[in-house]
Order: structure tokens, then sequence, then C-alpha cells
């Protein structure tokens, strides 16, 4: 199983100021199976999507909702906690991890917002 990838352009920025276009990226959990001899790819599934926008925010409340959507998602599938790992590094590699003081810092700022 590997991620790929999917990008999608938008016209405007989802966040922030920008007015230049914003990229989407949606996650999705494939596998490489091979049918009558060639290489396909199968869809196994929809893991979650964050706009580039989101991702450059010094806040990481976007993230965090990304990743706790992901996190939804591979509890669906059932997978051993290796795969899970392997999974879960690959998809870091685009979208920063969030950390223990991230999520802190979005707690926080919801109390201060009285959410």
């Amino acid at each position: 199983m590997f991620i790929r990838w999917q990008a999608r352009k938008l016209k405007k920025a989802k966040f922030g100021r920008g007015r230049a276009g914003d990229t989407a990226w949606t996650a999705i959990l494939a596998e490489s199976k091979r049918v009558d001899g060639r290489p396909v790819q199968q869809h196994i599934a929809y893991l979650g999507s964050i706009t580039d926008s989101a991702m450059n925010l010094q806040t990481p409340a976007q993230r965090m909702f990304f990743y706790d959507h992901v996190m939804e998602q591979l509890a669906a599938l059932k997978l051993a906690p290796k795969v899970r790992k392997a999974i879960l590094e690959a998809i870091a590699k685009k979208v920063p991890a969030v950390t223990a003081a991230d999520r802190r810092l979005v707690v926080k700022n919801r109390k201060a917002l009285g959410l």
C-alpha cells in the first residue's frame, strides 16, 4: 500500500489573504496489483484533503483537523500497526505532523475564543 497524492487547482486561497491560486491535496490510500500482466493502482480509501495555504499557516489547527480525519479513516481500515505507521510517515513527508505542543496551542486558542 502507498499514498497517492491528487492535486486540484483552486482559483483563490482557502486560508490567509492571498488572492493567488491555491492547490488542494488529497491523500488516497492505494495498492498496486497486476491485472492481465499489467500494473494497476487500486483505490483503497480516501484519507483526507488539505490545501497549500492551510499547510503554510503558522497555526496548526488545519493540520490537526487533517490528521484527525486521516486517523479516523485509518482506524476504520483496521490496519496492522506497522502498516499504519508507514502510511503516517509517508503522509508526514508532505504534511508536517502535528505535535503535542501544536495540540496544546490549538486547545489554548479555542479556549481563548470561548469555543
